[in-house]
């Protein structure tokens, strides 16, 4: 059964070697009961580690069953334990938690058995077999350490080994318990190899059939008992102690000379050293002189004389990974779930620390800069309708009318003209484009106003251009004759700040101003208000950023001091408020001045009149603000603008004030039409859902371009009809003309078939273009030739094709095996005739099908450029750049064109964009920007405070290590030897590994879901919710902040993700499952289920 050949076991250290097992040889068979005897020291953990399949390092042979352990794969040596291998320990090892039957039953899932029934009635059977089938239902808190040592015997039986290793299995029991867990493994055990480990030397008296005893790795003793009555235990004990005492140096004597001198001058070594060799044995097979047949006998013996029936059970569906693992690891959640409340409690703990951390930076450190903070914010809020200040013909469209002839002629499908691409083709051009952008706006505002919400959708209007709008009568779709002019060729705002405060503006200068409209956006302006603040609601009321206070010095920092006298470094907003309400009325105002532009006749030109209209408004409230209020406009630099005052106001008007803020237009002329440019429009997005405007924006895709197809088809189908028409007239002809009694009069083929639509265009020409249509596509060399006698078929021009048309008609309609071409004229489904007809429509009308062909067609250009001396703002790296080395000279560089596009492809990427505000990257561009000094600062603030984050993440980190592996490590020896005892019982690693890796998982979701919930409850608690935002000026920074607890307990989107991951990587990877793998790997399974208590 089991054979050790030469096997030697050396444990290696730093200092030195221990020899645990040295060169021992054994054969045990089925039937025998070895007891094994040995103090600690002795190697008898080893040896039995090693029979059990967990040590494989070791030099010689152990073959089991005639297979060779050494050569199997650890998967393979689990399979061999726990299918023909079972342990019984002195401590029991069963789980609490589980019932006596359940206990016996996890044998049999670890070796697979798939049905409960099997499971069940095997475990009742073995239960039954020692003398607990009535206990079964209950757990082994219930039972007296005999009982609980029988569950353990059954639950080593059950799955029927063909080896059992009894590790001390009386040691805890008393006299009469031992002698009963004894008979009944020595009467189960008849057809099987026991091999009991033990102290007890009257156990080899008892029921021993042989012992085997070690000492410091070798073996001292290895003999049959052949008469038990014989052997008195004390004598035997005598012997023993003796030995083990008097010999201990003598061993170790031996040993060097086993090393150092030649086998055959050994005797003699010995003999000089008083070593009596009859009564000492070396460890060689030969000196054990172990009786083969005595053996055989005895144990043929022994299995007659078993008094019990051990029937066991034959399982024929069985799997080699553990059958219920899952639910395993799942009960075992459970059943430590106060570690891992534990656990989840320290981990919560630390990602709430780390999302409060990360926001308090983000949100506050954002603070110190209100405008891209609300920029940010206003970006995320609102639905821009953002329209173009170019409208340019592409560089491929700049010989749009010959370019697309031919695809024209080829690809115009006559049947489905509203699917055509080439209806496409017509509307991009420039003029059309700008139309379509200003009318979607204008849709959206009527509908909105027609549903009562007129002033939820703010249109801003471009104050530096006049759009002239004339006809081009001569293109023949009326909804693409439109031509755009802006009249104005450099920016002069027609509206200006000509009055604020009191304080004495240049009358020589222009003062430019941007605004924002607070209806579309109260929610967001309403947060960043001081205290005693509103937003304007009346056509004459205005809001201003507080920094212009103190821009001006209508206020000083010097103003704000303490209670002691003491100028104050930082300045609440509530005293700013205060002291700007105690200005007088007058000093509360500003002035707008708009021009009023008359057009009237002059001959056939126009001239322009200006007349100015101041407007008052005044100031009902202060935003924090240090900068423009409107985040989508820039002032522009590379554009010149006469007596400007190089200073941009930034205001906050009701959509009431519209008329009053933006120049008005009286046009007097009968010819022309003049306007003003909308430059963009907003909702915000809960007015974008409420009043359901994607459902609008669909009715205008669906409705405006639409029509002008409809339109466009209409025009098209006219042509194609007269052409058909046309068509069946001659076709009748033809058939008469090919007929053998030819009879057909073509006096008709000279008319013209309508002067009106088709200038010039007789019955013959239609004919004659459809012959040169057919001769210009044929690939028969032979039909072309003999239709076309002299034309080259590699070089065909179709008006040379066209002259021959009349010639080619006679010869083919007296060739038989040509005139098919001719006898199917009239069937307008066919290609060759909708091209003929295509180039005709293409040759008469193609010119005129928009703005675009019309100045394509002489090879002309055009486009609409508008100016203003706002852009639209950028907010990005480009603006960063052009701050420093400006855009145009960074286009000049080789290269620099391809870079200025792809950062603005960049600028426009949703996820670069979600980068940059999770980074506040966006916040520090837009910092350096806008102020070159305060940016540094707050730069400088930016890195260290994160650089502090970090490091207390770092020290959070390690202490989180740490305290995670103690409390791990402390909490969970128990489960250690529950885990060691399943490997044991014959489950891999594998299977051992996926269970934790399961139960980490409930861990990490468990704990996860705790941060998630804790953090939901925190951010809307009213406490932290109502608690109103602070404001705050820093006049030596020149900075303006806000403050607010509900930021930090926010659930920032961007921050929960990145805590997310971080918990991922290094909570759960790097932790969790970390520090349970190691201790799993760590299992020294004999002595950790030795030394443990009951799981």
């Amino acid at each position: 059964m089991i054979e050790i050949k030469n096997l030697t076991k050396v444990y290696e250290t730093v200092n030195y070697n221990v020899i645990a097992l040295s060169d021992i040889n054994y054969k045990l068979d089925k039937g025998e009961i070895v007891v094994l005897l040995g103090r600690s020291g002795s190697g008898k953990s080893t040896f039995l580690n090693i029979i059990g399949g967990f040590d494989r390092n070791y030099a010689g042979n152990y073959i089991f069953d005639n297979e060779n352990m050494r050569e199997k794969t650890e998967r393979e040596i689990d399979t061999i334990r726990k299918r023909r291998i079972g342990f019984v320990f002195q401590h029991y090892v069963l789980l609490n938690n589980l019932t006596v039957l359940e206990n016996v039953e996890l044998a049999l899932k670890v070796i697979g058995v798939v049905s409960p029934g099997s499971r069940k009635r095997a475990a009742l059977h073995a239960l039954k077999l020692v003398g607990l089938r009535d206990h079964a239902n209950k757990h082994p808190y219930e039972l007296s350490g005999g009982q609980k040592q029988r569950v353990a015997v059954a639950r080593a039986f059950v799955k029927n080994p063909d080896v059992i290793i009894a590790d001390e299995p009386t040691a805890a029991l008393d006299t009469r318990t031992s002698k009963e867990i004894l008979d009944l493994l020595k009467d189960l055990c008849r057809n099987k190899l026991l091999i009991i480990a033990t102290h007890n030397k009257s156990i080899v008296r008892d029921y021993g059939s042989r012992v085997i005893e070690l000492k410091s790795g070798y073996t001292i003793k290895n003999e049959l008992i052949t008469d038990p009555s014989k052997i008195r235990v004390d004598e035997l004990d005598l012997i023993i102690d003796k030995e083990l005492v008097e010999d201990e140096k003598l061993i170790e004597q031996i040993i060097d000379i086993e090393k150092t001198v030649e086998a055959e001058n050994k005797e003699t070594v010995l003999k000089d050293l008083g070593v009596d060799l009859t009564n000492f044995r070396l460890n060689r097979q030969d000196d054990f002189n172990i009786d083969e047949a005595l053996k055989h006998d005895l144990i043929k013996q022994r299995q007659q004389n078993s008094k019990l029936n051990t029937r066991i059970y034959r399982f024929l569906q069985t799997s080699d990974d553990f059958f219920g693992k899952k639910d395993y690891a799942n009960k075992s959640f459970f059943r430590n779930i106060g570690l891992h409340l534990f656990s989840a409690l320290i981990f919560t703990v630390f990602l709430l620390t780390l999302v409060f951390g990360l926001n308090f930076v983000t949100e506050t450190f954002g603070g110190f800069n209100e405008k891209a903070m609300y920029t940010r914010e206003m970006r995320g809020n609102n639905v821009l309708y953002f329209t173009n200040d170019e409208f340019l013909m592409g560089e491929g469209n700049l010989d749009l009318y010959h370019d697309l002839e031919n695809n024209f002629i080829g690809d115009f499908t006559q049947t489905e003209i509203l699917s055509a691409k080439f209806l496409d083709e017509l509307l991009i051009d420039p003029y059309f484009r700008y139309q379509l952008e200003q009318e979607k706006i204008k849709y959206i505002s009527s509908e909105l106003a027609l549903l009562g919400a007129s002033d939820v959708f703010s249109i801003y209007y471009n104050n530096s251009s006049i759009i002239l709008t004339t006809t081009n009568d001569e293109i023949v779709f009326e909804s693409l004759q439109n031509q755009y002019q802006n009249i104005v060729t450099n920016p002069e705002p027609y509206t200006y700040v000509s009055g604020f405060m009191n304080n004495d503006l240049d009358e020589n200068s222009i003062y430019q101003f941007t605004y924002v409209y607070a209806e579309s956006n109260s929610e967001i302006l309403s947060k960043h208000m001081l205290e005693g603040s509103r937003l304007p609601n009346q056509s004459d009321e205005v809001v201003i950023p507080v920094s212009y206070l103190f821009e001006f010095e209508i206020l000083t920092a010097t103003d704000f001091k303490d209670e002691y006298g003491n100028v104050l470094e930082i300045i609440p907003s509530k005293m700013i408020s205060d002291a700007f309400l105690a200005l007088s009325e007058e000093d509360r105002k500003i002035s707008i001045t708009k021009n009023v532009l008359t057009f009237e006749d002059d001959g056939e030109s126009y001239s322009m009149h200006k007349t100015e209209d101041e407007n008052e408004f005044t100031i009902v409230g202060l935003v924090n603000f240090d900068g423009d209020i409107n985040p989508y406009l820039e002032m522009r630099d590379d554009v010149f603008i006469s007596n400007n005052a190089n200073i941009n106001f930034s205001f906050v008007f009701s959509v009431e004030a519209s008329d009053l803020i933006n120049f008005d237009i009286v046009n007097n002329t009968t010819n022309f039409d003049f306007s003003k440019s909308i430059q963009y429009a907003e909702i915000s997005n809960d007015n974008y859902a409420k009043y359901n405007v994607s459902e609008i924006n669909k009715d205008f895709n669906d409705t405006f371009v639409p029509e002008i197809k409809e339109e466009i088809a209409l025009l098209f189908e006219s042509w194609i009809t007269e052409l058909n028409d046309a068509t069946e007239l001659i076709s009748e002809y033809v058939a008469d003309d090919l007929s053998p009694t030819a009879t057909a009069n073509g006096a008709f083929l000279s008319d013209l078939i309508n002067n009106d639509m088709f200038e010039g265009l007789t019955y013959q020409d239609l004919l004659n273009y459809y012959i040169a249509q057919h001769l210009s596509v044929i690939n028969d060399e032979d039909e072309f030739r003999y239709a076309c006698v002299g034309c080259s078929i590699g070089s065909r021009d179709f008006e040379e094709l066209l002259e021959e048309a009349p010639a080619a008609y006679s010869r083919i309609k007296t060739a038989d095996v040509y005139k098919d071409m001719l006898e199917v004229y009239g069937d307008t489904t066919r290609l060759t005739y909708q091209e003929s007809t295509n180039r005709i429509i293409y040759e008469h009308y193609g010119k005129y099908f928009n703005n675009q062909f019309y100045e394509s067609f002489n090879s002309d250009v055009y486009s609409l450029e508008l100016v203003s001396s706002f852009a639209r703002e950028s907010g990005g790296i480009l603006s960063l750049l052009n701050a420093v080395f400006k855009v145009e000279l960074i286009e000049m560089i080789p290269g620099g064109k391809a870079l200025v596009g792809m950062l603005q492809d960049l600028e426009t990427n949703e996820s670069f964009i979600r980068f940059m505000e999770m980074t506040n990257f966006d916040l520090i561009i837009s910092s350096i920007s806008t102020n070159a000094v305060r940016s540094i600062i707050m730069i400088i603030l930016y890195i260290v405070v994160y650089l502090l984050l970090i490091v207390s993440v770092i020290f959070l980190g390690i202490v989180l290590i740490n305290l995670y592996s103690n409390i791990y490590e402390t909490a969970t020896r128990k489960r250690i030897k529950e885990l060691a005892s399943l490997r044991v019982l014959g489950t891999s690693y594998d299977d051992i590994y996926d269970m934790v890796k399961l139960e980490n998982r409930r861990v990490a979701i468990f704990s996860y879901g705790s941060f998630i919930g804790i953090l939901f409850i925190l951010s809307n608690l009213k406490v932290f919710t109502n608690e109103p935002i602070r404001h705050f000026f820093m006049p030596l920074l020149g900075l303006f902040f806000d403050f607010n607890l509900y930021d930090v307990f926010l659930i920032n989107y961007a921050v929960v993700i990145m805590v997310s991951i971080i918990f991922y990587f290094f909570i759960y990877r790097f932790i969790i499952r970390r520090v349970s793998t190691k201790k799993i790997m760590n299992i020294d399974t004999i002595e950790a289920i030795r030394d443990g208590d009951n799981l």
